[in-house]
């Protein structure tokens, strides 16, 4: 993939990762992601790094960054940076669009409408899975909550009659101890 030398452009104008993240508005390890290959330099950043640093000739800070086939990545670009996910005043052939921006710059050509509901649907399927999947562990601790609190409840009862029969009895309990 080729995208800027992020690290050669700090280091050439002394700015540090996170000076750098918060000239663009993005997080420092999102910033990390994108200077490791691991996610995509949104074309807005790209300029806005380029006016930042008044940089005329990109292709002289242009480098080849081998990008692993992670759909992961696109997902956490289209859900954790998604421009589109509050507006619901985008009409379905603007978000194919975007979706169709994002999926070139991991894929390169991605070919017709198709491709992308291949990869989404099968995005959307791993998320069903998953989202049952944490559905079912989540209902599993409300359980074990539930019988927790219940037996929390018998030992506060178990303690308040050992507390009544000392007292019957005459023996002082010291609960300091």
């Amino acid at each position: 993939m080729l995208t800027l030398d992020l690290q050669r452009i700090r280091k050439e104008f002394g700015v540090t990762q996170k000076a750098l993240a918060d000239i663009l508005n993005i997080n420092q390890s999102f910033l990390s992601n994108i200077e490791n290959g691991r996610s995509p330099l949104p074309p807005d950043k790209r300029e806005k790094i380029l006016e930042t640093f008044n940089i005329t000739h990109p292709e002289e800070y242009t480098i080849d960054i081998p990008t692993p086939y992670n759909i992961k990545n696109v997902q956490r670009s289209l859900i954790g940076g998604n421009k589109f996910m509050n507006n619901s005043s985008l009409e379905s052939s603007s978000i194919i669009s975007e979706v169709r921006k994002m999926l070139e710059m991991y894929f390169g050509s991605i070919g017709d409408t198709d491709n992308i509901n291949v990869i989404l649907s099968e995005q959307l399927e791993q998320n069903s899975k998953r989202i049952r999947a944490l559905e079912e562990k989540n209902e599993k601790l409300y359980d074990k909550n539930d019988l927790l609190r219940e037996r929390l409840d018998e030992m506060k009862e178990e303690v308040f009659r050992l507390r009544r029969i000392l007292a019957e009895n005459g023996i002082e309990y010291d609960n300091k101890k």
